[in-house]
C-alpha cells in the first residue's frame, strides 16, 4: 500500500463512505473481523477459531 499512494495527504482527506464506516466501527467495537462471509469463514479456517457471532443465550433444552 505504501507504494501504491503517492500523496498521503490527499488520500487521507477523502471523505469516507459512510456505510463502510459504520462497519469497521461495529467490528472494531465488537472485536468482531470486517469482511463478507466468505471472507470471514477463510480466516476461521486459518485460524481454526469461530469468528461470526454466535446466537444469544443458553442452548435450548431438547425434549
Amino acid at each position: 500500500m505504501l507504494k501504491e499512494i503517492k500523496d498521503w495527504s490527499e488520500y487521507l482527506s477523502i471523505p469516507e463512505e459512510d456505510v463502510a464506516l459504520k462497519q469497521i466501527r461495529d467490528c472494531t467495537n465488537t472485536g468482531y473481523p470486517a469482511g463478507n462471509e466468505s471472507f470471514v469463514m477463510r480466516l476461521e479456517g486459518l485460524a481454526e477459531r469461530i469468528l461470526m457471532p454466535k446466537s444469544r443465550g443458553r442452548p435450548r433444552k431438547s425434549k
